[in-house]
């Protein structure tokens, strides 16, 4: 994930940080790491409505 975060730093643009936030939340959420899960994929939501996570994310608030 070190090499996603490095990204996250080196973009400025909206659609490529939500892009990486959505890999970052879909990495924790296959690691059982559900808060961390969230927080990337809220903040992906944020910088982009269309990225296709609100469904995970509803879900993961669920069983959090």
């Amino acid at each position: 994930m070190d090499p996603l975060n490095k990204r996250l730093k080196r973009y400025s643009d909206k659609d490529t940080k939500s892009k990486i936030h959505r890999a970052l939340g879909e990495i924790f959420q296959l690691q059982g790491n559900d808060t961390e899960a969230i927080k990337h994929f809220e903040t992906a939501l944020k910088l982009n409505p269309r990225i296709g996570v609100k469904r995970a994310l509803d879900n993961l608030k669920k069983t959090d």
